[in-house]
């Protein structure tokens, strides 16, 4: 009994050491134009996932959320199979309708769109704040894009690994925007005294 014990688990040693390792999902390449993309699990704002998704790479080539600018591409990335996820597009502060404004953090046109039926439409906003729902999340379960609120956590990040380097810009947030008036206000104080200074100095 306990030759048959020993016998039995050597076997199954060699066996399991016969095995290989899992391997680890890799970005899948689209042949419609050269880049890699991947579902990452990543349960973070819109903001933190663009923040997130640039520090990755694969090979030499640097990570973004994917921009999505042709019909071809959007059924590839449908094809990735991800659930909600975050993608690289976002509306401008002052957009006030909802389809207005929006932009791809990479700077490509903004003309190809796949919103869901009935999206956009800023239906996670309070009466009268327009522009709440900011960011954009694909969404296989609504059967397309959705217009969502940046603070809202979402399952997935789809990151796309693009062969043409792209300097990918960060988007201002609010207080970033503060930031940038109270730099320009204290310029044109700044300039104001000068001006003043040489004036009365005649």
């Amino acid at each position: 009994m306990g030759k048959s014990i020993i016998i039995a688990s050597f076997l199954l040693s060699i066996l399991f050491l016969g095995l290989p390792a899992a391997s680890e999902a890799q970005p899948v390449l689209n042949p419609e134009n050269g880049n890699y993309y991947e579902c990452v699990p990543c349960a973070t704002t819109w903001a933190q996932a663009n923040e997130f998704a640039s520090t990755l790479t694969f090979g030499q080539l640097r990570g973004h959320l994917a921009t999505i600018t042709s019909a071809e591409e959007n059924d590839f990335v449908t094809g990735l199979g991800c659930g909600f996820s975050w993608i690289g597009g976002i509306q401008s502060q002052d957009a006030t309708q909802p389809d207005e404004g929006w932009q791809w953090i990479t700077g490509e046109p903004f003309i190809y769109t796949a919103w869901a039926p009935g999206e956009p439409n800023d239906d996670g906003c309070q009466p009268g704040e327009g522009g709440c729902e900011n960011s954009i999340e694909f969404s296989l379960g609504l059967g397309g894009w959705n217009d969502f609120v940046c603070s809202t956590v979402s399952d997935f990040c789809i990151v796309e690994y693009e062969a043409t380097v792209r300097e990918v810009s960060p988007i201002p947030t609010l207080s970033e925007w503060g930031m940038i008036a109270a730099a320009s206000g204290f310029a044109l104080v700044g300039m104001f005294y000068a001006i003043r200074r040489r004036r009365l100095s005649a």
